[in-house]
């Protein structure tokens, strides 16, 4: 592969990979935005179906610490059975975390479909106020929570947008910045192939004005070579009339 068609490739891929950089920045800025007002209007964070919850309450330890994020699932009532985690908000005014998203196991389902008696592995008895599950509970990550609190408070929203904005920003210079090293490399890689032309042009004519020199040398001194030959020849014939007289006088 020649260095021009390398460079082209080279400018090929950082355009490609610049396009593909901007939309996936794009997309994660949207999903962010979708993300914020989807918690604002509910209080939880909701993406096709799913929803991300940070515990806040001792109440489900030691088997879910506070600090733990739990990814809970949109399902049917049949889908929801006793002894799963379920994601409720708490409708008990006489409870602490009365109005806040609360996570508890289902020990009862009631004839309501969605409604289910539930309680906290740490607490002494059931939940006093049955439970309207948003969801169940089907993963619990120990590492997670504290990010997930961080990137739902509303400066650090705006603090992970602008991180994004620099990062969109930083691929896009360094795009431009390959697709012109390329571009500069490929004038240069032809800057050198036309030198290259008319240097071999050049030796070209000095080749051929050499042989034209040494062709006209071996014409003069083939030239040179017949005058000698009839200069020879010329001063021969004297010798041979001298011998035929003397012949004719002995005779």
């Amino acid at each position: 592969m020649s260095d021009s068609a390398s460079a082209k490739k080279s400018n090929k891929i950082s355009k490609i990979v610049g396009i593909v950089s901007t939309i996936f920045c794009v997309l994660c800025v949207g999903i962010l935005l979708y993300s914020t007002i989807s918690y604002s209007q509910t209080g939880l964070v909701n993406f096709f179906g799913y929803s991300f919850h940070v515990i806040q309450s001792p109440s489900m330890e030691p088997e879910i610490k506070v600090g733990d994020l739990v990814i809970v699932k949109k399902v049917s009532f049949d889908q929801i059975d006793i002894g799963d985690d379920i994601l409720f908000k708490c409708e008990d005014s006489t409870s602490q975390v009365y109005g806040r998203f609360v996570v508890h196991r289902v020990i009862e389902k009631t004839e309501t479909e969605g409604v289910y008696i539930t309680k906290g592995v740490n607490n002494p008895g059931p939940d006093k106020v049955p439970s309207k599950a948003q969801g169940k509970v089907v993963s619990v990550n120990s590492s997670l929570g504290g990010l997930f609190s961080f990137m739902t408070q509303g400066r650090s929203i705006l603090f992970v947008i602008a991180i994004f904005g620099v990062v969109i920003f930083t691929v896009m210079q360094l795009c431009s910045v390959i697709a012109n090293a390329a571009k500069l490399k490929q004038e240069k890689d032809k800057e050198k192939l036309e030198k290259d032309d008319e240097l071999r042009e050049q030796i070209k004519k000095e080749v051929e004005a050499e042989l034209l020199n040494n062709n006209e040398n071996k014409a003069d001194i083939v030239e040179k070579n017949d005058v000698n030959a009839d200069n020879v020849q010329d001063n021969a014939e004297p010798d041979d009339k001298n011998d035929t007289q003397t012949g004719g006088d002995e005779a």
